[in-house]
């Protein structure tokens, strides 16, 4: 089935700003490689920003979801939850999302790693709005299980964890090279990359207070 010119300016966008970065991406630069005019991006999305919201909502918006939802399963139970659980939680949709083999999906986890070190000020806008209530109440999951540190300070770990992801994630390449040096294969980088993420975060949370 082809794609509409929507999908396909979505999609185009999605590759090149990965690759090149949102700054160095023009609007025909996206509407050349998906073979659409300059006026079909303000039909659609009124602007460049408007563009680049839609990329990251696109993607983003299901994966809020899952993560909501897991959450409030984890809230429901009898037993409260702990860190792991809540890392769990947190983390299986991402690296869920990441073993899919779309190029598109790679690509956005790609670009998702830019926006770390390339962070585009209107974005923060459009993530307080959409995922402000969703942030808070992951917030104050993890606050209510790791009270020896205080609050200022678990913001701090919980921002350094979303580094940690963005650079685990950003890189297949790399991950399955440092296997091959370490084990000689190569092939199961992916295997254990959620158990060992986890591990990792679970002791940079969780360790005494600075």
């Amino acid at each position: 089935m082809s794609r509409n010119t929507k999908t396909r300016l979505l999609d185009e966008a999605e590759q090149l700003f990965a690759d090149r970065g949102m700054d160095a991406t023009s609007v025909r630069d996206v509407t050349n490689a998906a073979e659409a005019n300059v006026a079909s991006v303000k039909f659609h999305f009124g602007n460049k920003q408007g563009l680049v919201t839609a990329v990251f909502l696109r993607r983003l918006r299901p994966l809020m979801e899952k993560r909501q939802q897991n959450l409030s399963d984890l809230r429901g139970r009898d037993v409260p939850p702990e860190v792991e659980d809540l890392l769990q939680a947190f983390l299986a949709p991402l690296i869920e999302m990441s073993r899919e083999t779309a190029p598109g999906t790679q690509a956005f986890l790609r670009l998702f790693a830019r926006t770390l070190v390339e962070p585009a000020p209107f974005i923060e806008d459009v993530f307080l709005e959409e995922f402000g209530p969703y942030t808070q109440a992951y917030f104050q999951a993890f606050a209510e299980v790791i009270t020896h540190i205080p609050k200022s300070e678990l913001a701090d770990r919980l921002d350094f964890m979303i580094g940690t992801i963005g650079h685990a994630l950003s890189d297949p390449v790399r991950r399955k090279l440092a296997h091959r040096t370490a084990d000689g294969g190569g092939s199961n980088y992916d295997e254990n990359l959620l158990k060992h993420l986890i591990h990792f975060v679970l002791t940079g949370l969780t360790a005494p207070a600075a």
